[in-house]
């Protein structure tokens, strides 16, 4: 997540939405960003987590999210599906999990976080996806989004389907230049949907990822509506 504490907004980095290139580029833009933290009130700061949801950051920052804009990006669930099995099967936490196993035993057990993406990456690796995407027990993107209450909590939302076009409209309208909202690829994995999959994923996705969809839809409705 970044917080601006002079452009008065906060991305929340909902996992595998293009989080990685986008903070990466607006921390090149601007330096005085603070990156998983949130100003205490006090002169200090408060550490939160990468992917810190809306409802955690408001309940962080209480009456001062007043007046903040929160922004985030939305995928289509059936993609993220297939993305995160191809993260921990062969991405960046495969990778990483590999390199943490080549150090040794005693790496693993110094960092414990180390044997839990082992783990993860180790499932991946041996349930085929028809199966591991009916039981791993994945976060949904609207539990980023959503609050208490269950409405999406954020101003802005893009899509990921249109990356480029909407980090350069969102952002430009906090004070960037348009003509520096130029993005590169980051932690991209490679990977092709058998066609024979979108039965099962559109199926999954409605059971499992029921709000996400909902969300997905409204946006390319209005995306539809206003290019009408």
């Amino acid at each position: 997540m970044l917080y601006s504490p002079d452009r008065g907004f906060v991305f929340v980095a909902v996992p595998k939405t293009g989080t990685s290139a986008i903070q990466k580029r607006l921390r090149e833009l601007d330096p005085k960003l603070l990156i998983n933290a949130l100003p205490d009130g006090q002169g200090g700061t408060i550490r939160m987590h990468s992917h810190a949801t809306v409802a955690e950051i408001r309940a962080k920052l209480g009456p001062r999210a007043e007046g903040l804009r929160f922004i985030a990006f939305m995928r289509d669930p059936r993609n993220v599906l297939r993305s995160k099995y191809q993260f921990y099967r062969g991405g960046r936490a495969a990778r990483k999990a590999d390199s943490h196993r080549a150090e040794g035993v005693a790496s693993l057990i110094a960092q414990p976080s180390r044997l839990g993406r082992l783990a993860r990456v180790r499932l991946a690796r041996l349930i085929p996806f028809e199966f591991w995407v009916r039981v791993y027990p994945f976060k949904s993107s609207a539990h980023f989004l959503d609050a208490p209450a269950g409405r999406i909590a954020v101003d802005r939302l893009g899509r990921f389907e249109h990356l480029d076009q909407d980090f350069r409209e969102i952002f430009s309208e906090f004070g960037y230049d348009p003509e520096d909202l130029v993005l590169s690829v980051v932690n991209a994995t490679k990977y092709e949907i058998d066609p024979a999959e979108h039965a099962l994923l559109e199926r999954i996705a409605w059971h499992r990822l029921r709000r996400d969809m909902e969300i997905f839809d409204q946006l390319h409705e209005k995306d539809n509506a206003a290019h009408a």
